[in-house]
């Protein structure tokens, strides 16, 4: 399926936001367009100051990560900032990600940025507003080479995977390898740390939950449980409650745009409107639309990088016109990420 599926227009400008929320966004645009060397290409595009931020989103192309391989990190950073400079002092890094769903990307990482996006995200939930105050333990099980300290040749010990509140769950990247004695040290190192928030992909962590329902162990139960760099499936989330007495939630966002969605208590995802602008694209009735469609990101206030418009490659649904039971209503809320946008077909109807 491809762009021409799309409605060309977004949803942004029927949604409710706060009083300052266009001037963050036309700041955000204003920066891209006039500061960043990327964006060069797009000013003859825009219509200008004298129509809405929303139209004048809409008026924009997606930026893809092709794009950003094609300018580098350079091409992306606003008002000539010098990454050689921010490295050497420390202040950036330079991440490269997974290539889930294209060719690999290579991003400038501002961690107070990150760390801004992500407390943001936590007070969308009423759990996680409750327990993470920036200085709370928290666990994190995921693939060591996303965040954490990789090991396949033997094992770390508990102070080797220790970094500051953080505690890494595993050395080990695939789950289907991991020992009874591994995920038995696993729980015992929970019920030492007892982290106020387990971080985890819902397939690592379902895994270990099973070993601990199946081995009839007792294991402690952080504050809220995070599910976050893959989809959760009906079945991780059962299999996850079966261990931990702990509300769950899932986290969406991406490496290039930080938290984008975060999920409250009441099922739904909330976007990130504090860190975060979301354009929604809605494919065409006779391909799932109205409430099917892909997102475009833009972010707010990273010294380090400029995206805007930038297609995260996913595929989500709103959730209808109901108000969330939570009471949040800024920004757009979704039911459900549906999967990638790589992965979409699509079917020639047969002539007359």
């Amino acid at each position: 399926m491809n762009v021409d599926t799309c409605i060309k227009h977004s949803f942004a400008s029927t949604s409710r936001y706060a009083p300052h929320y266009p001037q963050r966004c036309d700041e955000a645009l204003d920066e891209a367009l006039f500061f960043t060397q990327g964006y060069d290409a797009w000013r003859t595009l825009d219509p200008g100051p004298a129509s809405s931020v929303f139209s004048r989103f809409a008026a924009l192309p997606a930026l893809t990560k092709q794009e950003l391989r094609a300018r580098g990190p350079q091409g992306f950073v606003p008002h000539g900032r010098d990454i050689a400079k921010g490295l050497t002092l420390h202040e950036i890094e330079l991440v490269t990600t997974s290539g889930a769903t294209s060719d690999q990307v290579t991003n400038v990482w501002y961690q107070p940025w990150w760390n801004a996006s992500e407390a943001a995200s936590w007070q969308l939930n009423a759990h996680a507003r409750a327990a993470a105050t920036g200085a709370h333990r928290e666990a994190i099980l995921t693939s060591p080479w996303c965040a954490g300290f990789p090991c396949e040749d033997g094992y770390l010990t508990m102070e080797q995977r220790t970094l500051g509140r953080f505690l890494y769950l595993s050395e080990r990247f695939d789950p289907s390898s991991w020992s009874s004695d591994l995920m038995d040290r696993m729980v015992d190192e929970l019920n030492t740390f007892r982290p106020v928030v387990i971080e985890a992909n819902p397939s690592f962590l379902a895994r270990l939950s099973r070993h601990i329902v199946r081995r009839r162990l007792r294991v402690h139960s952080p504050a809220i449980i995070v599910l976050t760099y893959e989809n959760s499936s009906v079945l991780h989330r059962r299999q996850i409650s079966q261990a931990f007495d702990a509300p769950i939630a899932s986290s969406y966002g991406a490496t290039e745009a930080g938290y984008v969605f975060m999920e409250c208590e009441a099922g739904r995802l909330h976007q990130v409107t504090a860190s975060s602008h979301v354009d929604f694209l809605p494919f065409a009735p006779e391909h799932g639309g109205p409430d099917v469609g892909r997102i475009l990101v833009t972010i707010f206030d990273n010294p380090w990088r400029s995206l805007v418009r930038f297609d995260i490659g996913d595929v989500v649904r709103l959730d209808g016109h109901a108000p969330c039971p939570c009471g949040r209503h800024e920004g757009l809320t979704l039911k459900s990420v549906e999967g990638r946008t790589v992965h979409l077909t699509s079917r020639q109807r047969a002539g007359p």
